[in-house]
């Protein structure tokens, strides 16, 4: 087997409370037999790797989503995540395996492993994330969220105005404005 992705292009790119993030932390593996058969299509906010196969076919696309919040990468050690990972594919003989035989549950299996090998990397080498935040209703929408930051920066801006001994007339109307439409949205959502 062979790691598709290797490089310095992130996997990963997201803006996250006003920071630009990118990391390259999702991995795809295909056998000796595929691997010139296999480019790798640039990815995004996380979705799983697209990638095309030419067999003078259609494209094939994989777009399941997973999420991959589960470790801090950024204080991550990356030398013992290489090791741990070596040393994992070497010891459950996941390289020595010709995919191209395998059928759907052998796959399957082998695709858990390879899942395996890196959760057991990532715990060896950087810190599990807290479950201190709180997934996202499934009907939570951008546009909720870029209301709610401005009802926020409105608080903000209000209090702080009172602190400074400003009129508030003003502050006072917008705020209570974008908190109908803020409370507006949430209703027909």
């Amino acid at each position: 087997m062979y790691v598709c992705n290797v490089g310095n292009v992130p996997t990963f790119e997201k803006v996250t409370h006003g920071r630009d993030r990118s990391s390259i932390i999702d991995l795809t593996f295909v056998s000796g037999s595929i691997i010139h058969l296999v480019g790798i299509c640039p990815t995004s906010q996380h979705n799983a790797i697209d990638y095309c196969i030419d067999f003078n076919t259609t494209d094939t696309t994989h777009t399941h989503q997973n999420s991959t919040f589960l470790y801090k990468s950024n204080k991550a050690c990356w030398p013992i995540f290489k090791d741990k990972v070596h040393t994992h594919m070497t010891l459950t003989k996941i390289l020595e395996q010709d995919i191209s035989i395998l059928n759907v549950d052998d796959l399957d299996q082998v695709i858990a492993e390879v899942t395996n090998v890196i959760h057991s990397a990532c715990r060896a080498s950087m810190h599990v994330k807290g479950r201190g935040t709180k997934p996202k209703a499934s009907w939570w929408t951008e546009e909720l969220e870029t209301i709610k930051r401005e009802v926020v920066d409105l608080h903000h801006q209000l209090h702080a105005a009172k602190r400074q001994g400003l009129p508030l007339g003003q502050i006072l109307e917008a705020r209570k404005s974008i908190k109908e439409l803020y409370a507006s949205k949430m209703r027909d959502e």
